[in-house]
């Protein structure tokens, strides 16, 4: 079965939020174990504020919630990663394209820079 991304909109408040958890939830209820629900955008501090203090709840109940990285926190691990790279530090660059990839982040290392993709 492919899987289902279910997310809100890409300025995402804790109504779009708690929506992609809830629609994932429902989905996984009725048979659908690859319904993963994602974000698109930066919290507000509202939002940030509401799932720092109720992520442990859900959890409890077996609500799973992945965090998709924004663009711009993909290509400031980019940043990162090359200035690693160029200062010959190997294991902090290592850790962030393991990092990139375990959030779905395919790195391509060109002579004209870094490009990257996310895994379909």
């Amino acid at each position: 079965m492919a899987s289902t991304y279910i997310f809100g909109h890409k300025s995402p408040d804790t109504d779009a939020i708690n929506s992609a958890i809830i629609m994932a939830e429902f989905e996984r209820l009725n048979g659908n174990d690859s319904a993963k629900a994602y974000r698109l955008g930066e919290l507000n501090p509202e939002t940030q504020y509401a799932l720092d203090h109720f992520i442990e709840i859900l959890t409890i109940f077996g609500v799973e919630f992945e965090e998709k990285l924004a663009d711009k926190q993909v290509e400031q691990l980019i940043l990162e990663r090359d200035e690693a790279r160029k200062n010959k530090e190997f294991i902090r660059s290592d850790e962030i394209r393991d990092q990139l990839k375990e959030q779905g982040i395919v790195l391509e290392d060109t002579p004209q820079g870094t490009r990257w993709r996310r895994k379909t």
